[in-house]
């Protein structure tokens, strides 16, 4: 573990012009499409532009809601991103970084 963190930071070895902190993700990768839904739902009542123009890429490449198997945005209320990364960590079945996050703060609510 670690071999993609600088200085607290993650570092992308695959495409290291990504600035630190940031992970990169294609909308085409079907592995993480289900995830950038998500995001976009999350996202949407801070940036509706930012919301539609994610959903309008994924459905072009061939994504189809309802098919993700997270249930972020089916919750009653408003999704953390500390829900979508447990979420991740769930289907992806790392429980050692499950608890890690779980242990941190919960995001305070956005207005």
């Amino acid at each position: 573990m670690g071999a993609h963190i600088i200085d607290g930071e993650f570092q992308s070895d695959k495409f290291p012009t990504t600035p630190r902190g940031l992970v990169p993700l294609a909308v085409k990768d079907k592995r993480v499409q289900h995830l950038l839904w998500e995001m976009a739902q999350i996202w949407r009542s801070v940036d509706i532009e930012l919301a539609e123009d994610l959903e309008h890429l994924l459905l072009v490449a061939g994504f189809k809601p309802g098919t993700s198997p997270f249930v972020i945005a089916e919750k009653k209320g408003r999704a953390t991103m500390k829900d979508l990364v447990l979420q991740c960590f769930r289907y992806f079945r790392n429980d050692e970084v499950e608890d890690r996050v779980r242990a941190l703060p919960v995001e305070p609510p956005r207005r």
